[in-house]
Protein backbone atom coordinates (compact mmCIF):
# COMPACT_ATOMS: atom_id res chain seq x y z
CA UNK A 1 0.00 0.00 0.00
CA UNK A 2 1.46 3.35 -0.88
CA UNK A 3 0.41 6.97 -1.08
CA UNK A 4 2.34 9.56 -3.01
CA UNK A 5 2.05 13.21 -3.96
CA UNK A 6 1.52 14.09 -7.60
CA UNK A 7 1.84 17.45 -9.40
CA UNK A 8 -0.43 20.44 -8.80
CA UNK A 9 -1.97 19.37 -5.51
CA UNK A 10 -3.07 15.93 -6.72
CA UNK A 11 -2.73 12.83 -4.59
CA UNK A 12 -2.85 9.20 -5.67
CA UNK A 13 -3.36 6.28 -3.33
CA UNK A 14 -2.58 2.73 -4.47
CA UNK A 15 -5.09 0.13 -3.33
CA UNK A 16 -4.92 -3.60 -2.77
CA UNK A 17 -4.85 -6.01 -5.71
CA UNK A 18 -8.58 -6.63 -5.36
CA UNK A 19 -9.34 -3.03 -6.22
CA UNK A 20 -8.87 -0.73 -9.22
CA UNK A 21 -5.31 0.59 -9.59
CA UNK A 22 -4.72 4.17 -8.40
CA UNK A 23 -7.22 7.00 -8.19
CA UNK A 24 -6.34 10.73 -8.29
CA UNK A 25 -8.38 13.67 -7.04
CA UNK A 26 -7.86 17.37 -6.51
CA UNK A 27 -6.81 17.88 -2.90
CA UNK A 28 -8.03 20.98 -1.09
CA UNK A 29 -7.29 19.50 2.32
CA UNK A 30 -4.41 17.16 3.10
CA UNK A 31 -4.01 14.98 6.18
CA UNK A 32 -1.24 12.76 7.48
CA UNK A 33 -1.92 9.37 9.05
CA UNK A 34 -0.74 9.13 12.69
CA UNK A 35 -1.06 5.40 13.32
CA UNK A 36 -0.16 2.07 11.77
CA UNK A 37 -2.59 -0.42 10.25
CA UNK A 38 -5.42 2.15 10.39
CA UNK A 39 -8.74 0.94 8.97
CA UNK A 40 -10.19 2.60 5.89
CA UNK A 41 -13.96 1.99 5.93
CA UNK A 42 -16.77 2.10 3.41
CA UNK A 43 -18.97 4.34 5.60
CA UNK A 44 -18.50 6.82 8.43
CA UNK A 45 -18.97 4.17 11.09
CA UNK A 46 -16.84 1.66 12.97
CA UNK A 47 -19.46 -0.97 12.05
CA UNK A 48 -18.96 -0.53 8.29
CA UNK A 49 -16.76 -2.80 6.20
CA UNK A 50 -12.98 -2.35 6.03
CA UNK A 51 -11.86 -1.73 2.45
CA UNK A 52 -8.19 -0.95 2.99
CA UNK A 53 -5.52 0.04 5.55
CA UNK A 54 -3.08 2.96 5.83
CA UNK A 55 0.04 3.48 7.92
CA UNK A 56 1.76 6.25 9.87
CA UNK A 57 3.15 9.06 7.74
CA UNK A 58 1.00 8.32 4.72
CA UNK A 59 -0.88 11.24 3.16
CA UNK A 60 -4.57 11.36 2.27
CA UNK A 61 -6.81 13.86 0.53
CA UNK A 62 -9.62 14.83 2.92
CA UNK A 63 -12.94 15.80 1.35
CA UNK A 64 -15.20 16.40 4.36
CA UNK A 65 -15.77 15.73 8.06
CA UNK A 66 -18.78 13.73 9.21
CA UNK A 67 -19.12 13.36 12.98
CA UNK A 68 -15.41 12.80 13.48
CA UNK A 69 -14.95 10.66 10.37
CA UNK A 70 -12.96 12.05 7.46
CA UNK A 71 -14.20 11.30 3.98
CA UNK A 72 -11.11 10.69 1.85
CA UNK A 73 -10.45 10.27 -1.86
CA UNK A 74 -9.80 6.55 -2.20
CA UNK A 75 -10.60 3.87 -4.73
CA UNK A 76 -12.88 3.65 -7.72
CA UNK A 77 -15.86 4.75 -5.63
CA UNK A 78 -14.14 8.02 -4.80
CA UNK A 79 -15.44 7.63 -1.27
CA UNK A 80 -13.96 6.06 1.86
CA UNK A 81 -13.68 7.02 5.53
CA UNK A 82 -10.99 7.16 8.21
CA UNK A 83 -11.64 8.15 11.80
CA UNK A 84 -10.34 11.65 12.53
CA UNK A 85 -8.41 10.48 15.58
CA UNK A 86 -5.78 8.98 13.25
CA UNK A 87 -5.48 11.94 10.87
CA UNK A 88 -3.64 15.24 11.40
CA UNK A 89 -4.61 17.99 8.97
CA UNK A 90 -1.44 19.51 7.48
CA UNK A 91 -2.86 21.66 4.68
CA UNK A 92 -6.25 23.28 4.13
CA UNK A 93 -7.67 25.75 1.62
CA UNK A 94 -9.33 28.90 2.87
CA UNK A 95 -11.36 31.55 1.04
CA UNK A 96 -10.63 35.24 1.56
CA UNK A 97 -13.76 37.08 2.72
CA UNK A 98 -12.73 40.70 2.30
CA UNK A 99 -11.07 42.96 -0.27
CA UNK A 100 -7.54 44.37 -0.33
CA UNK A 101 -6.40 42.16 2.54
CA UNK A 102 -2.72 42.44 3.50
CA UNK A 103 -0.62 39.30 3.19
CA UNK A 104 2.21 39.68 5.71
CA UNK A 105 5.74 38.28 5.85
CA UNK A 106 5.29 37.47 9.57
CA UNK A 107 2.27 37.10 11.90
CA UNK A 108 2.18 40.77 12.90
CA UNK A 109 0.51 43.95 11.65
CA UNK A 110 3.95 45.58 11.69
CA UNK A 111 5.50 42.94 9.42
CA UNK A 112 6.23 43.60 5.76
CA UNK A 113 3.43 43.30 3.22
CA UNK A 114 4.09 40.44 0.82
CA UNK A 115 1.01 41.14 -1.28
CA UNK A 116 -2.75 41.67 -1.30
CA UNK A 117 -5.68 39.25 -1.44
CA UNK A 118 -9.28 39.88 -2.45
CA UNK A 119 -12.67 38.41 -1.65
CA UNK A 120 -13.17 34.94 -3.11
CA UNK A 121 -9.45 34.23 -3.54
CA UNK A 122 -8.47 30.75 -2.33
CA UNK A 123 -5.28 30.45 -0.29
CA UNK A 124 -3.41 27.33 0.83
CA UNK A 125 -2.90 27.37 4.62
CA UNK A 126 -0.36 25.14 6.37
CA UNK A 127 -0.55 26.17 10.02
CA UNK A 128 -1.75 28.68 12.59
CA UNK A 129 0.01 30.93 15.08
CA UNK A 130 -2.00 33.10 17.45
CA UNK A 131 -4.56 35.03 15.39
CA UNK A 132 -2.81 34.29 12.09
CA UNK A 133 -2.78 31.52 9.50
CA UNK A 134 0.45 30.57 7.78
CA UNK A 135 -0.01 30.25 4.02
CA UNK A 136 1.89 29.33 0.88
CA UNK A 137 1.96 32.52 -1.16
CA UNK A 138 3.74 32.94 -4.50
CA UNK A 139 6.23 30.25 -3.57
CA UNK A 140 7.05 31.69 -0.14
CA UNK A 141 5.72 31.45 3.41
CA UNK A 142 3.41 34.29 4.41
CA UNK A 143 0.58 35.05 6.85
CA UNK A 144 -3.01 36.28 6.81
CA UNK A 145 -5.10 37.45 9.78
CA UNK A 146 -7.68 34.85 10.81
CA UNK A 147 -10.69 37.17 10.44
CA UNK A 148 -10.09 37.54 6.71
CA UNK A 149 -10.14 33.87 5.70
CA UNK A 150 -12.65 31.06 6.15
CA UNK A 151 -12.53 27.32 5.60
CA UNK A 152 -13.92 24.12 7.09
CA UNK A 153 -10.56 22.64 8.09
CA UNK A 154 -8.55 25.75 8.97
CA UNK A 155 -9.10 25.30 12.71
CA UNK A 156 -7.63 21.78 12.50
CA UNK A 157 -4.24 23.00 11.27
CA UNK A 158 -1.24 22.56 13.59
CA UNK A 159 0.10 25.37 15.74
CA UNK A 160 3.37 26.43 14.11
CA UNK A 161 4.53 28.88 16.78
CA UNK A 162 5.72 32.47 16.47
CA UNK A 163 7.97 33.35 13.54
CA UNK A 164 9.92 35.81 15.69
CA UNK A 165 11.82 32.65 16.60
CA UNK A 166 12.87 32.01 13.01
CA UNK A 167 16.51 32.38 12.03
CA UNK A 168 18.01 35.51 10.55
CA UNK A 169 18.60 33.61 7.30
CA UNK A 170 14.88 32.81 7.03
CA UNK A 171 13.99 36.44 7.71
CA UNK A 172 16.58 37.47 5.15
CA UNK A 173 14.83 35.42 2.49
CA UNK A 174 11.58 37.24 3.29
CA UNK A 175 13.34 40.60 2.97
CA UNK A 176 14.84 39.62 -0.37
CA UNK A 177 11.54 38.37 -1.78
CA UNK A 178 9.89 41.61 -0.74
CA UNK A 179 12.68 43.78 -2.19
CA UNK A 180 12.51 42.02 -5.56
CA UNK A 181 8.94 43.25 -6.04
CA UNK A 182 10.37 46.69 -6.73
CA UNK A 183 12.82 45.80 -9.49
CA UNK A 184 12.67 48.58 -12.07
CA UNK A 185 11.57 51.34 -9.69
CA UNK A 186 13.33 54.50 -10.95
CA UNK A 187 16.34 56.01 -9.20
CA UNK A 188 15.38 59.33 -7.59
CA UNK A 189 17.93 61.20 -5.50
CA UNK A 190 16.51 61.55 -1.98
CA UNK A 191 13.55 59.37 -2.95
CA UNK A 192 11.79 57.16 -0.40
CA UNK A 193 8.86 55.77 -2.38
CA UNK A 194 9.33 52.14 -3.40
CA UNK A 195 6.83 52.51 -6.23
CA UNK A 196 7.78 55.85 -7.77
CA UNK A 197 11.45 56.42 -6.91
CA UNK A 198 14.24 55.74 -4.42
CA UNK A 199 17.95 56.37 -4.09
CA UNK A 200 20.24 53.62 -2.80
CA UNK A 201 19.85 54.23 0.92
CA UNK A 202 16.19 55.19 0.50
CA UNK A 203 15.53 51.80 -1.08
CA UNK A 204 17.20 49.93 1.79
CA UNK A 205 15.55 52.19 4.37
CA UNK A 206 12.05 51.62 2.97
CA UNK A 207 12.42 47.86 2.51
CA UNK A 208 13.49 47.37 6.11
CA UNK A 209 10.90 49.80 7.44
CA UNK A 210 8.28 47.47 5.94
CA UNK A 211 9.61 44.80 8.34
CA UNK A 212 9.46 47.09 11.36
CA UNK A 213 13.21 47.81 11.32
CA UNK A 214 14.24 51.47 11.40
CA UNK A 215 17.61 52.22 9.80
CA UNK A 216 19.57 55.41 9.47
CA UNK A 217 18.74 57.31 6.29
CA UNK A 218 22.16 57.61 4.65
CA UNK A 219 24.35 54.77 3.38
CA UNK A 220 27.37 55.93 5.38
CA UNK A 221 25.30 55.77 8.59
CA UNK A 222 23.43 52.54 7.87
CA UNK A 223 26.53 50.44 8.42
CA UNK A 224 26.32 51.39 12.11
CA UNK A 225 22.84 49.85 12.36
CA UNK A 226 24.14 46.29 12.30
CA UNK A 227 26.91 43.89 13.15
CA UNK A 228 29.84 43.72 10.72
CA UNK A 229 30.15 40.48 8.75
CA UNK A 230 32.88 39.17 6.48
CA UNK A 231 32.21 38.96 2.77
CA UNK A 232 32.69 35.19 2.91
CA UNK A 233 29.88 34.89 5.50
CA UNK A 234 27.20 36.98 3.81
CA UNK A 235 23.58 35.90 4.26
CA UNK A 236 20.44 36.96 2.45
CA UNK A 237 19.27 40.31 3.81
CA UNK A 238 22.72 41.58 4.84
CA UNK A 239 23.58 45.14 3.81
CA UNK A 240 26.56 45.56 1.49
CA UNK A 241 28.41 48.89 1.20
CA UNK A 242 30.55 50.52 -1.48
CA UNK A 243 32.67 53.60 -2.07
CA UNK A 244 31.65 54.68 -5.56
CA UNK A 245 33.49 58.00 -5.50
CA UNK A 246 31.48 59.93 -2.93
CA UNK A 247 32.78 62.28 -0.28
CA UNK A 248 32.95 59.60 2.41
CA UNK A 249 34.29 56.08 2.68
CA UNK A 250 30.76 54.76 2.03
CA UNK A 251 28.59 56.23 -0.71
CA UNK A 252 26.40 53.32 -1.86
CA UNK A 253 24.44 50.45 -0.27
CA UNK A 254 22.49 47.39 -1.38
CA UNK A 255 20.89 44.24 0.03
CA UNK A 256 22.62 40.89 -0.43
CA UNK A 257 20.27 38.35 -2.08
CA UNK A 258 22.49 35.27 -2.24
CA UNK A 259 24.53 33.70 -5.04
CA UNK A 260 27.04 36.55 -4.79
CA UNK A 261 24.41 39.08 -5.92
CA UNK A 262 22.82 42.17 -4.39
CA UNK A 263 19.77 44.30 -5.12
CA UNK A 264 20.15 48.08 -5.07
CA UNK A 265 18.96 51.34 -6.58
CA UNK A 266 21.47 52.95 -8.96
CA UNK A 267 21.47 55.93 -11.31
CA UNK A 268 23.89 54.13 -13.61
CA UNK A 269 22.37 53.75 -17.10
CA UNK A 270 18.98 54.76 -15.62
CA UNK A 271 18.63 51.27 -14.18
CA UNK A 272 16.91 52.17 -10.91
CA UNK A 273 16.34 49.15 -8.69
CA UNK A 274 18.33 46.32 -10.19
CA UNK A 275 20.39 43.24 -9.34
CA UNK A 276 24.17 43.22 -9.70
CA UNK A 277 26.98 40.78 -9.04
CA UNK A 278 29.51 41.37 -6.28
CA UNK A 279 32.04 39.79 -8.62
CA UNK A 280 31.83 42.31 -11.45
CA UNK A 281 34.79 44.63 -11.74
CA UNK A 282 32.98 47.74 -10.53
CA UNK A 283 31.39 46.13 -7.47
CA UNK A 284 34.52 44.25 -6.43
CA UNK A 285 36.74 47.33 -6.77
CA UNK A 286 34.42 49.60 -4.75
CA UNK A 287 33.27 47.10 -2.09
CA UNK A 288 33.83 48.39 1.47
CA UNK A 289 32.11 45.90 3.78
CA UNK A 290 28.83 44.50 5.06
CA UNK A 291 26.64 44.39 8.15
CA UNK A 292 23.76 42.26 9.42
CA UNK A 293 20.69 44.02 10.78
CA UNK A 294 18.53 40.91 11.18
CA UNK A 295 18.76 39.04 14.48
Amino acid sequence: MSLFTKAAKFLCLGLSAAMINSYCVSAATIGKVTGNNVNVRSLASSDSSIISKVNQGQTVSVMSNSNGWYKVALGSTGEAYITGEYINITQADGTVNSSNVNIRTAPSTTAGIAGKANSGQVLEATGKTGDWYRINYNGTTAYIYKDFIAGTFLSYLPNVGNTTETSSSSKGADVVNYAKQFLGTPYVYGGTNLNTGVDCSGFVYCVYKSFGINLNRSSRDQISNGTRVDKANLQMGDLVFFNTGGNSQISHVGIYIGNNQYIHSTDSKNQGVTISSLSNSYSSSTYVGACRVLK
